[in-house]
């Protein structure tokens, strides 16, 4: 009867409970004794199945916080993709991921964008230089600072450009002068 009432219930810890009372009155009776230790090898197997899917969340959760603290979207990528080899079923973890790459993504296109202005800049600098005239120079100038304002070296590319066009009309318009006294 103590192993019917036993195995019929779902708490390991009752029927274990249950057991361990027919095995006092009956220490010799081998059912039990196997009931028992079948009861006690599950609810071992139970908690350490509960004890390391614990483990796996703190593990998780720590890696996602450690993500969240990194301002390196590589460096948090990682760190998650580490996360999803322990628990791939994580639907924050996944958010993380998604959101931690679309970040990547947009700041590698803004590098991109960076660099591809970097370059036009430092051609239009270096076609200015190549010109030899200051009015054609200067000319090509204003165009890539309408691309990029902040672009201290357009500015002073231009500013040079421009002080030495003044320079030239200063001289001609003097030669011009002294031309016309004699």
């Amino acid at each position: 009867a103590a192993l019917a009432a036993a195995a019929a219930l779902s708490s390991h810890d009752e029927a274990i409970a249950r057991l361990r009372d027919a095995q006092a009155l009956d220490p010799n009776h081998a059912g039990v004794r196997e009931a028992l230790a079948d009861r006690e090898r599950v609810a071992a197997r139970e908690r350490e199945e509960r004890r390391l899917a614990q483990e796996r969340q703190r593990q998780v959760d720590a890696a996602i916080a450690r993500a969240k603290e990194t301002s390196a979207h590589d460096i948090a990528i990682a760190i998650l993709k580490e996360a999803q080899l322990i628990d791939p079923g994580r639907d924050d973890l996944r958010l993380a991921m998604e959101q931690r790459e679309v970040a990547l993504a947009h700041q590698r296109e803004q590098e991109r964008l960076a660099r591809e202005r970097q370059e036009r800049n430092a051609g239009a600098i270096a076609k200015a230089q190549r010109t030899q005239s200051h009015e054609a120079a200067i000319a090509i100038l204003p165009e890539a600072l309408e691309r990029d304002s902040e672009q201290p070296e357009l500015r002073q590319a231009l500013k040079e450009r421009e002080a030495l066009l003044t320079q030239q009309r200063e001289q001609e318009r003097l030669a011009r002068e002294r031309q016309e006294r004699n």
